[in-house]
């Protein structure tokens, strides 16, 4: 099979999953659309997802899991976003971020392309900044959501 290169952007978990899977409580589901980082970036396009090696706190966790999310293997790429914009955050990115608004802190807006299947994923020995990985071809193109096929 042929091979891509992307950029990739490592990431603690349970923000990976806040991103790829989004989250339900009280019957509405959210996904986190912003990842926010101190730095801003040119990038627009496909981003590889790469669940950094450690989580974020323990309490983050905790109550990710009790909202019944499920976290990916740790120091894997897990999936494919799509980068829309960058832009300095502010208070009403918060809610899209998942954080609480710090000054210095740049918003990434990003739409989930490609979720990769447990038999998809692949380890990646992540770094800081954006960095490249090789990727199967195919998995680059987005999954057709099985309820949109009638």
């Amino acid at each position: 099979m042929d091979r891509v290169t992307l950029p990739a952007l490592s990431i603690k978990e349970p923000y990976v999953s806040l991103i790829l899977r989004g989250w339900t409580r009280r019957g509405v589901h959210k996904r986190k659309t912003c990842e926010t980082r101190s730095w801003n970036t040119n990038h627009r396009g496909k981003l590889v997802i790469v669940t950094s090696r450690a989580i974020d706190d323990a309490g983050m966790v905790a109550n990710f899991q009790k909202l019944g999310g499920i976290m990916f293997p740790l120091g894997r790429a897990v999936g494919i976003v799509n980068v829309t914009e960058c832009h300095k955050m502010d208070v009403e990115d918060e809610d899209a971020a998942c954080v609480e608004w710090r000054q210095g802190l740049y918003a990434w807006s990003v739409d989930v392309v490609r979720i990769f299947t447990s038999d998809e994923q692949f380890n990646v020995t992540g770094k800081l900044r954006l960095f490249n990985v090789s990727v199967p071809e195919g998995l680059t193109i987005p999954r057709i959501k099985k309820s949109l096929i009638k």
